[in-house]
């Protein structure tokens, strides 16, 4: 999940609809599910509005194993 997610992230897509998700994309370095920084949860909801198919599953995904 992880390194789909990575992928997603860095792809041009995202850098076009979203912009720079720089606290998402640190705190995913760690991938520590129990400490999340708020901008990073924030960059990820803006992600999950801006994925469609797999890659919004995945980020789902990760949302639920957060909450």
């Amino acid at each position: 999940m992880k390194t789909f997610i990575e992928k997603f992230v860095s792809s041009e897509s995202v850098k076009k609809e979203v912009g720079e998700v720089a606290n998402f994309k640190k705190w995913l370095e760690n991938f520590d599910l129990q400490n999340v920084p708020q901008e990073a949860l924030d960059e990820l909801v803006e992600l999950i509005g801006a994925a469609e198919e797999r890659s919004k599953i995945a980020l789902i995904d990760l949302m639920r194993l957060l909450f």
